[in-house]
């Protein structure tokens, strides 16, 4: 499968239409899901109609949508030109929000703080976030991917996404390694060797999500390293409610986090199967 992106040029004054279906704005946050701007109005939809809202969106917000995108360009070392419809929006400050949560991949990179103030009085939850642990430990975990042969191997079955993917995390694991049920043959399976390989040898693991949230499920391994220290290894399952060409029926996202930053998206304060 390809991507079968919207093209979309910022400088352009034609910004493709979305369907006829229509959302409302709204104060609050209501609902599951929707569109948060970042004036913090808030488009409520269904979890099969993200990509649709977003559509609607780009018809009927294009001023605001290519200001934003004007003002964030310089910011970017490749210019917008190719994108599907909630990318955009993510790019111009746009957040979703999911099945009831706030997952990393679905926020811009800074929220506003009319988005903030709206979250926050929402009591929105948001997911377990990279990039937050001990550098030390980062660079322990990257030295044993880099000599881990089963997983460099595993790559050669994934397509060039794939493979860059999963060589740009192991150089780099502070980040989110993203993986799809498109980009190979075999779909979960293969994301699911990869999470296997990259957590051998974990000692505790539990999991959340798979009678709670329909279109999210949460995997966390604890994995000891040599020096002595702890990780915590999440994989976040994402499925789709609504079939789009650009994207798989499942998305794996893979991540290191904290403890503290899994009991606050729990809301408990301890994990006994973790700790």
């Amino acid at each position: 499968m390809c991507y079968n992106y919207l093209m979309f040029d910022p400088e352009d004054e034609s910004i493709p239409s979305g369907e006829s279906r229509s959302f409302e704005e709204s104060e609050l946050i209501s609902g599951s899901d929707g569109w948060i701007t970042p004036g913090g109005k808030f488009y409520s939809c269904t979890p099969e109609e993200h990509d649709t809202c977003a559509s609607f969106l780009l018809e009927n917000r294009k001023d605001e949508i290519q200001k934003a995108l004007k003002q964030n360009k310089s910011n970017r070392q490749n210019q917008i030109d190719s994108l599907p419809p909630r990318v955009i929006l993510k790019a111009a400050g746009y957040a979703l929000f999911s099945h009831g949560i706030l997952a990393e991949q679905n926020l811009p990179k800074d929220l506003s703080l009319e988005q903030i103030k709206k979250i926050s009085d929402a009591n929105l939850k948001f997911t377990p976030e990279s990039g937050r642990i001990e550098p030390n430990l980062y660079l322990e975990f990257q030295k044993t991917l880099s000599a881990n042969e089963e997983l460099s191997n595993l790559m050669e079955v994934f397509g060039y996404e794939g493979r860059e993917g999963i060589t740009n995390w192991i150089a780099n694991p502070s980040t989110i390694l993203y993986l799809s049920d498109w980009m190979d043959s075999r779909g979960a399976r293969t994301a699911l060797e990869v999470y296997d390989l990259i957590t051998r040898g974990y000692s505790s693991e539990y999991k959340f999500g798979e009678a709670i949230n329909h279109g999210d499920q949460f995997i966390w391994r604890k994995v000891s390293l040599a020096s002595g220290g702890d990780i915590y290894i999440q994989m976040n399952e994402h499925e789709h409610d609504a079939f789009q060409d650009y994207v798989g029926d499942h998305d794996y996202l893979i991540s290191l986090v904290s403890l503290d930053q899994i009991k606050e998206f729990l809301q408990t304060e301890a994990i006994p199967e973790l700790e």
